[in-house]
């Protein structure tokens, strides 16, 4: 009878979606058996004042490779406070892996000065669920789409943007966090505090904010 369940059920389709979820399930849990941190890693996590952060990570992103970086993100998934500050490119290794371990527990994210794209924050804001801060002062490439996708991520819970010097802030990029862009766009309405110092600002992206 064991034998001609068994094969039995080896002839059946392989569950591919219980099989992948299986596999997250496991991912997640992988922090609980993690090995002892290499001795650099060991000296970046005893720089972070807390579990909560805030964690610096700016100068990390310039010595670490993207296996070292991932481990010290894993290490802190209570993390609240994140900063990735003047970074060219992060691949989507590193971008998943704060997405995955981090995500849901940040509540504020800086990255200013980075060369941030919508692609990097679709990946990057896929869990990020609680997000009440974002600086993303003198960030070269945040356009448009970049702000569609902040709103659809975080249009629940963002209360205070900073986007000082933002060379691409005309019209466009405030029309999208008022939802005056795309098929039925998300609307950020619980923001408090919007800094657009030294941003090229028209009129018509002071009255999208003022509707």
């Amino acid at each position: 009878m064991e034998l001609f369940r068994d094969e039995y059920e080896a002839k059946q389709p392989r569950k591919w979606g219980i099989e992948i979820y299986k596999r997250l399930e496991k991912r997640k849990h992988e922090g609980h058996t993690l090995l002892a941190p290499k001795p650099h890693i060991k000296a970046a996590l005893e720089a972070v004042p807390t579990m909560e952060g805030p964690l610096d990570a700016s100068t990390l992103l310039e010595t670490f490779s993207d296996d070292d970086l991932c481990d010290v993100f894993i290490r802190l998934p209570n993390c609240k406070t994140l900063i990735l500050q003047n970074w060219v490119s992060l691949s989507d290794k590193v971008l998943r892996c704060i997405c995955m371990h981090m995500g849901p527990s940040i509540t504020e994210l800086d990255i200013s000065g980075s060369h941030v794209t919508a692609a990097n924050l679709e990946i990057l804001m896929a869990q990020a669920e609680s997000i009440r801060v974002l600086r993303i002062n003198r960030c070269p490439r945040f356009d448009t789409s970049c702000m569609l996708q902040i709103a659809r991520s975080a249009h629940n819970t963002l209360h205070e943007l900073y986007a000082e010097g933002v060379p691409t802030f005309r019209y466009e990029p405030l029309q999208a966090l008022c939802g005056f862009i795309g098929l039925d766009p998300p609307k950020v309405t619980r923001l408090r505090v919007l800094d657009l110092k030294d941003c090229p600002l028209e009129d018509v992206g002071l009255q999208a904010i003022a509707s």
